[in-house]
This record gives C-alpha cells, structure tokens and sequence, in this order.
C-alpha cells in the first residue's frame, strides 16, 4: 500500500468490489481479494489443484471469503501506521507494533526461510518466456482480470498454474500495481516452484506495506 499518490494500488475510494474502481474521500483501489476467492471456489472443486495450492504454502486461501475491501477503515489504518516504526498508532491507544508473525497469524502464509530479495535469485529468462507464450498478448503486462480467467478456464496442477496462482495472490493482496495489471516482477523469486513454500512471504507482505507507505 502507499499513501495518498504513493500508496501502492491506493488512492482514493470507499469500496472495491471485484476489479471496478470507487472513488470516496481519499482511498482508491485497483485490488481485490474477490480474484482470489473466484478462483479457490473452482480449485476447491478440482482435487489436483487444490493439493498444488497446499503443496506451495498457500492452503489458507481457502478460507478467504472477502469479495469487498472495506477502504474507509483502510483508510483510517493507513493514516495511522508509522512505517518508520511498523506500528498502528491509533488515538488514545498504546502503539501496536506489526510483526511478520501477525502477517502469518492472519493470512496463514509461510514465515521464516528464504528471504525474497533480488540479491538471491537470478531472473531465469527460459521460465519467463514460457510463461508469456501462456497468454494472448505474450508479454509481461497482463491485467488482474486476464489471469483470474486464465487461471478459472484451465484445469492443470503443474509449475504453470502453481506460478499464476502466486502471482494472482502477490497482485491482489501484497504488492499490487496501480495499472491493473500483474506484479510480474515476482516471477523472478518463484521460477523454481519446489521452493515457493520455503519463502518467506509474511516478512515479503510485510515489507512490502512498509514500502508502500515510505515511497
């Protein structure tokens, strides 16, 4: 997230509901976590699928059940985090720091283990380049909404889908983009789909807030 014109995906708005954009007061949001849920209701369907969301360390996303983002209570908690600190400072409360464990404890992702920084991955173009014959325009600059119906039209389990469906997550509930389209930047930490559940994604979403408020 970014604050005012820095908030990543936020601006201005009241309410997201799937990928529409509202605008009330001054919060906007491009990102919703209705993408998600759309896709886990077909994946809960498919028992292939549904053992490759697991396999990746992604299994809570099965209970995420919010389609809207309820932007003025949002609004309030972006107002009141100090990025300096990682603390909610709400009026006439003690200052409540945020931890990687909280981020764990809330959305049930993985914690710990390798840390997703660009100093220790290497960006594996033969990966990349599979990856963008997979979709009409072959290129990198993909919308939200192009990837969710990829995602619900096809029934594979393998690297592929495993991939998307992170980048789905990352581009709707962690690090999303103004634009609409995918956060593809983070197709370069997961290339190796073995080692998507040995990130540490907590300590990433919560890195990634910090920044968003910062710059």
């Amino acid at each position: 997230m970014k604050s005012s014109s820095k908030l990543q995906g936020l601006k201005l708005g009241n309410e997201v509901e799937g990928l529409k954009s509202h605008v009330h007061g001054t919060l906007h949001s491009w990102m919703s976590p209705s993408s998600i849920v759309q896709v886990m209701e077909l994946v809960s369907l498919s028992e292939n699928q549904w053992k490759a969301v697991r396999a990746i360390g992604f299994g809570s996303m099965e209970f995420l059940k919010v389609n809207q983002l309820p932007l003025q209570l949002g609004l309030s908690l972006v107002q009141h985090f100090d990025a300096n600190t990682c603390s909610l400072n709400i009026p006439d409360s003690n200052p409540f720091c945020i931890t990687e464990d909280h981020v764990h404890q809330v959305l049930g992702l993985p914690i710990g283990g390798i840390e997703i920084d660009k100093n220790n991955f290497s960006r594996d173009k033969k990966v990349i380049q599979q990856w963008k014959k997979k979709f009409q325009s072959s290129s990198l600059f993909i919308k939200i909404g192009e990837l969710k119906e990829f995602l619900k039209e096809h029934k594979s389990a393998g690297a592929m889908f495993k991939r998307n469906f992170v980048v789905l997550c990352v581009s709707t509930l962690m690090d999303g983009k103004q634009n609409m389209n995918i956060n593809s930047e983070i197709l370069t930490f997961i290339s190796d789909v073995d080692k998507i559940k040995d990130l540490n994604w907590s300590k990433y979403i919560l890195g990634s807030l910090v920044k968003g408020k910062l710059f």
